[in-house]
């Protein structure tokens, strides 16, 4: 174990002085790879490796099609290094640039990064998500829903009207698909931004309880 950890010591020195030596020396896909794979591995990542891999992929975060933002995003999160607010607001920029050509899985994973990694998140990277979520709405699993209005929340958001209307609509039609426990933390994330739901919506989630059984009536 300690020869490993001294290898991965020296694999992350090797890696930062190279990157000192010609900033362009790794390519986007390089970098992308160099998070993953340092991310995963059970050595804590030094500082001076967490900030040179950021401000490498800072360099190519406009090379990086739309399917690749979201794995940067989790790959600079799974670090676990100090994360660089200049690399995750040019990915925001990026990201609200290309957000039409997302799918729903990756509005979601977008989101939920950006809420994990804590940044206050850019106005043009939230409606820009949110526009996406409204336009692939019928592709979200009821967990999705969850996930996406749990995702505001933790950033200190609120749903727009439209995707409050796509969100009211998708769960209404796949109602029965939904757990008690889904709903219910679809609610307290619902009632945590303090969105105002459809009449229409409330029956459908919290159904009448009939009347308590009378045996003397």
């Amino acid at each position: 174990v300690e020869v490993g950890r001294e290898l991965m010591g020296a694999l992350q020195g090797r890696v930062v002085t190279l990157s000192a030596e010609d900033p362009s020396r790794f390519n986007a896909q390089d970098v992308l790879g160099l998070l993953h794979a340092f991310g995963r591995m059970p050595v804590a990542v030094s500082p001076d490796l967490g900030e040179s891999l950021q401000r490498q992929a800072m360099r190519s975060v406009a090379r990086y099609p739309a399917s690749a933002m979201p794995k940067l995003l989790r790959a600079v999160a799974s670090l676990g290094a100090a994360p660089n607010w200049e690399l995750l607001e040019k990915l925001q920029e990026a990201a609200a640039k290309a957000a039409h050509l997302f799918t729903a899985e990756e509005v979601l994973g977008m989101m939920e990064t950006v809420a994990t990694l804590g940044p206050t998140p850019l106005p043009s990277f939230v409606d820009a998500m949110q526009l996406r979520a409204v336009q692939a709405c019928r592709d979200l699993a009821p967990g999705d829903i969850l996930r996406l209005m749990s995702a505001l929340a933790e950033m200190g958001e609120v749903p727009n009207g439209a995707l409050v209307g796509a969100m009211e609509g998708r769960v209404v039609d796949s109602i029965e698909r939904f757990g008690e426990g889904e709903l219910s933390r679809l609610m307290a994330a619902l009632e945590k931004m303090q969105v105002v739901t459809s009449p229409a919506f409330n029956a459908a989630v919290r159904p009448p309880q009939p009347p308590p059984h009378n045996p003397h009536a």
